[in-house]
């Protein structure tokens, strides 16, 4: 079974470039392991993502 989530969330104050980059690259490889797809957008204050996998 597909599962499917969606979020919103907001980035801490003081939370540098390089940080949300590595967290996003860890991501990458975690999902890619685990068949999760998706797509992560953010505007410098808002994270939205899509998510899906089994």
């Amino acid at each position: 079974m597909l599962t499917t989530i969606i979020y919103r969330s907001h980035i801490c104050d003081n939370v540098s470039f390089k940080s949300i980059e590595a967290m996003v690259a860890r991501a990458n490889e975690r999902n890619g392991q685990a068949d999760v797809t998706g797509i992560l957008l953010f505007n410098g204050t808002h994270f939205f993502q899509l998510i899906e996998g089994p």
